[in-house]
């Protein structure tokens, strides 16, 4: 786009042309997502059927969130190899990429590109006005929509208080409590779904109610039952009534995860620090100053705990710290670490010991030094807890839940369980000891015996993909699931002036990335319909459950799917009960 003004930046090896490092940044205008951006980058990477760019993996750079891609291929009879990185945020994307020869990458430039990425220090650029975009999704064609449904706009968040929350009404709830209590779920664009204690659904947003925003990064939960809501806003505060919001004392920075210490005081780990508010005032510790030091300091602050000494601990990218109140102590290489490990949650074991997850196992704190559980079978951590036997629970990115029992792992998915989707984002344990599992599709729960999966289908929920959860005392009464009447979906596709005849059609339950695994694009997930289309190109999908869905189709070419008004992002396409949705005619581009 010629109307974006480009931050570039390349080094070079004056003895080896092949070899480079470059990073673009660009602020995202109106329409523009990280999906927009990389399609463009990409379709210069790979305009030569010789490069591969392998699967997206997530991948963060000092609180910016998004993705690294693998790439291969030959030059001028070259082996060629390297890597790009694509983060961002609703008003910026920043591109990171190296390559060089297969021998060079593999030698010493690999390493290299990791150290700059580990250097790097991101920051938000501060604008009077930035959109919201869809979550990132990857495009499988250049065949966008003639004709799409448009998301409904955010409203805009309600002016923030300067007041903490008032929990004086609030009824006092006793720590390890098993009576009832409620439950909420966020979500990182749709608000947050709650169950009450007598397990009714309710669904908040900035519509129907004062919650700050309805990009939810974080929950917490107080003493008092008061839950901590740390938002793209600041933090909202909710008594299971009523909702009160107070600015973030930290900048522009993204907060990560938020805290409640035993006096109410509220603690934020964001990017470049963390961040305390007594009641009267915020107060930052920088990261480089507190968290970790020399060489391993690093801006991205991922998590952070309190355990019941009010000890607060927190994880960086690369270093665990400790503050007592007065001192900080912190665990690095060289200082109570002898490895460097790459940490992603916190989480506090029955005894109130930490256990940091990393990218191959956990890091389990005895009092006196950590000791190392391996396990290099899962992929990206996403959230951890421990049960009511001491047992250690992870999420993982897509490969379901692993158990640590302290000496052997267990792995949960959907091929040995009921849990509706591998993709988990968030874990919360109640004081009744049942497990709430938040995946990409769908919120399970746990009593140790039986699942219990509540959908959009069988719930009253603002969305399938949960990425937060907090509980409070025993948890909620669980309503019985619904029973929704089903709806359907039909349209037609046509290409170049004739209808797409006799192709196949698929409804898939996720956005589809630039790979897939099975047999075709919805194959590999957990739950997906397909049909194929008529002889004048129309089809239907009936008796479809109530829910969000992606549609893609088959071409001479290869699988396309529908895009939204820009022609890159995945159109959702709605199902509600009772009704058909008729995304009319779509008309395949011509190239």
């Amino acid at each position: 786009d010629a109307s974006v003004d480009y931050i570039f930046a390349e080094l070079s090896d004056p003895n080896n042309a092949d070899t480079q490092i470059g990073l673009v940044g660009t602020p995202l205008e109106e329409g523009m997502t990280l999906d927009t951006m990389y399609e463009g980058f990409a379709s210069e990477f790979s305009n030569d059927e010789t490069v591969t760019l392998g699967e997206r993996q997530p991948f963060s750079v000092n609180g910016l969130d998004g993705f690294s891609v693998t790439m291969e291929g030959d030059e001028d009879g070259k082996t060629m190899k390297g890597k790009m990185v694509v983060v961002g945020n609703e008003t910026q994307a920043v591109f990171i990429f190296g390559g060089s020869e297969d021998s060079v990458w593999d030698g010493t430039l690999s390493e290299q590109f990791d150290a700059i990425i580990d250097s790097l220090s991101l920051f938000a650029p501060v604008t009077e006005e930035a959109s919201v975009d869809a979550p990132v999704a990857e495009d499988t064609t250049d065949a966008p929509a003639e004709e799409t449904t448009d998301a409904p706009a955010e409203d805009p968040a309600p002016e923030p208080t300067a007041e903490p929350a008032d929990t004086s009404d609030a009824a006092p709830v006793s720590v390890g409590s098993t009576e009832p209590g409620f439950a909420c779920f966020g979500t990182s664009g749709d608000g947050m779904t709650c169950l009450t204690a007598a397990g009714e659904w309710q669904l908040f947003n900035q519509s129907n109610s004062e919650l700050g925003s309805d990009f939810i990064s974080g929950m917490g939960v107080c003493a008092d039952g008061t839950l901590l809501v740390a938002t793209s806003d600041g933090v909202t505060a909710y008594d299971g009534n009523t909702f009160q919001n107070m600015e973030g004392g930290w900048g522009y920075a993204s907060p990560e995860a938020i805290a409640c210490a035993a006096d109410g005081a509220m603690w934020v780990a964001h990017f470049g620090g963390v961040s305390h508010y007594d009641g009267a005032g915020w107060k930052t510790y920088e990261s480089a100053e507190h968290l970790a030091t020399g060489d391993q300091a690093s801006d991205l602050v991922n998590d952070i705990m309190i355990d019941g000494n009010g000890n607060i601990w927190v994880v960086t990218s690369n270093a665990i710290a400790m503050f007592d109140g007065t001192d900080w102590t912190r665990y690095q290489v060289g200082e109570g670490l002898t490895d460097k490990y790459f940490f992603d949650q916190l989480v506090l074991d029955s005894a109130g010991l930490p256990w940091a997850l990393h990218s191959s196992g956990l890091l389990q704190f005895d009092g006196n030094e950590w000791i190392n559980h391996k396990n290099s079978d899962f992929f990206s951590a996403e959230a951890a807890v421990v049960d009511n036997s001491g047992h250690t629970w992870l999420g993982t990115y897509s490969n379901g839940l692993y158990t640590f029992d302290g000496s052997s792992w267990t792995e949960t998915n959907t091929s040995n369980s009921d849990l509706s989707d591998d993709g988990v984002r968030s874990l919360a344990i109640d004081n009744n000891g049942r497990l709430y599992v938040g995946t990409v599709y769908g919120l399970n729960v746990y009593d140790g015996t039986n699942w219990t999966i509540y959908n959009m289908d069988s719930a009253d929920m603002v969305s399938h993909n949960i990425d937060s959860i907090a509980v409070v005392n025993g948890g909620p009464t669980l309503p019985a699931v619904m029973d929704k009447e089903n709806g359907s979906v039909t349209g037609s596709f046509s290409e170049d002036g004739s209808p797409l005849a006799e192709a196949a059609v698929e409804l898939c339950v996720r956005e589809l990335y630039s790979s897939y695994s099975g047999d075709t694009p919805c194959a590999d997930q957990s739950n997906y319909y397909t049909t194929t289309t008529n002889s004048d190109g129309t089809f239907s999908f009936d008796d479809i459950p109530v829910g969000i869905y992606f549609i893609v189709f088959e071409t001479d070419t290869g699988w396309g799917k529908l895009t939204d008004d820009f022609g890159i992002g995945s159109e959702e396409i709605p199902v509600v009960s009772g009704e058909a949705t008729d995304i009319g005619e779509v008309t395949l581009a011509a190239e």
